[in-house]
């Protein structure tokens, strides 16, 4: 039963990928709209990694989880309402 544990795990588990050769003292992040707000997230994440980033229509950073004040807020829908959470947001 072991051995076939392991042929199974050999014929599932990828094989070793391979190693890149990254100059890791020019990586960069680059997005648009919703990309660009993971660009931003990398960006700061990686802050000691990233020389820069292009972020061209994305949130600011940290805006999806603040409330600021004068906000206009659209009431929960089946088709507004992805679950996310907003700190100071009223429930409706």
């Amino acid at each position: 039963q072991q051995q076939q544990q392991q042929q199974l795990q050999q014929s599932i588990l990828p094989q070793r990928l391979p190693t890149l050769s990254i100059d890791t003292s020019s990586v960069a992040t680059a997005g648009c709209s919703n990309t660009a707000d993971f660009a931003t997230q990398f960006h700061v994440a990686f802050s000691s990694l990233v020389t820069g980033a292009c972020i061209f229509s994305g949130q600011p950073f940290h805006c999806a989880v603040t409330r600021f004040p004068g906000d206009y807020l659209l009431p929960k829908t089946p088709s507004t309402s992805s679950g996310a959470h907003c700190s100071g947001c009223p429930e409706n």
